[in-house]
């Protein structure tokens, strides 16, 4: 039995925030027969997207488009984000089976390293003795120098985990070192990359130490889907270069193919 067959090829293909293209497949692209029987499970994003329940360009493409934009925060490392979305797709659709190739274009950022949250000393920039004693009470408004940071500000007032972490702070007296992502990119944010800055909170001023860095990356992958009537397959491939299907295209072996069970 023939093992490949060339679909013909139908539908233009639009993007998740940019204007897309959609090209055909020529008749040098084959696609596979069948689907393989024994294709392995993929893991699944938190997605809303339903496959839609006809094999049409003007239906898969909006699906696959809606879908990697889902899939692409899951592929971030610890302590990083990305967002992206579908640039270019190629379309080839059959009765009972469709493939889709999408060129597929993400960005986002990484945190790296710690911040130190701590009772204030009396020698930290800003900060002035208030009380007349060893304890520190206040800032030196005088000082225009020094980075200050409220928790009620918009950015940090809705960050229960951080917020958490300060609370115990004053309440204990004792350090805390922040290290997770999303309380990284608030502070960063919100004591605009100062090494150091003094938080206030509910009355009471904090150090916070700065030890921490935001890099920010972007990169290409070709996301590859084979649908029937029955399932959706899909895999990935990062290219050396830009992922331009014009420039890249792919040739998927069987036993690459893996199986999206994101739906009962």
């Amino acid at each position: 039995m023939e093992r490949r067959r060339i679909l013909a090829a139908i539908g233009v293909g639009g993007a998740i925030g940019l204007a897309g293209c959609s090209s055909a497949f020529d008749g040098s692209d084959e696609l596979p027969d069948d689907p393989p029987a024994d294709a392995p499970a993929s893991d699944c994003p938190e997605t809303d997207v339903e496959p839609p329940t006809t094999l049409s360009s003007s239906a898969l493409e909006p699906f696959v488009e809606a879908f990697e934009a889902d899939y692409i925060p899951t592929t971030a490392a610890e302590n990083a984000r990305r967002s992206g979305f579908v640039e270019e797709t190629r379309t080839a659709v059959e009765t009972t089976v469709a493939r889709i190739d999408a060129s597929v274009s993400f960005s986002g950022a990484s945190w790296d390293g710690k911040m130190l949250i701590r009772p204030p000393n009396e020698g930290d920039p800003g900060v002035v003795d208030e009380s007349g004693g060893s304890s520190v009470e206040g800032v030196d408004e005088n000082d225009t120098d020094v980075e200050r940071v409220s928790t009620s500000d918009d950015q940090l007032s809705d960050a229960a985990q951080l917020v958490e972490t300060i609370n115990a702070v004053v309440e204990t007296g004792e350090s805390r070192t922040v290290t997770d992502a999303d309380s990284l990119e608030r502070l960063l944010n919100a004591g605009d990359f100062s090494d150091d800055f003094l938080l206030k909170h509910d009355g009471h001023i904090l150090s916070v130490e700065n030890d921490a860095s935001q890099a920010e990356f972007h990169g290409d992958w070709i996301a590859a889907y084979l649908f029937t009537d029955e399932a959706v397959y899909r895999t990935t491939q990062w290219p050396e270069d830009r992922a331009t299907l014009e420039s890249n295209p792919i040739d998927v072996p069987d036993d690459e193919w893996k199986r999206l069970e994101c739906w009962s």
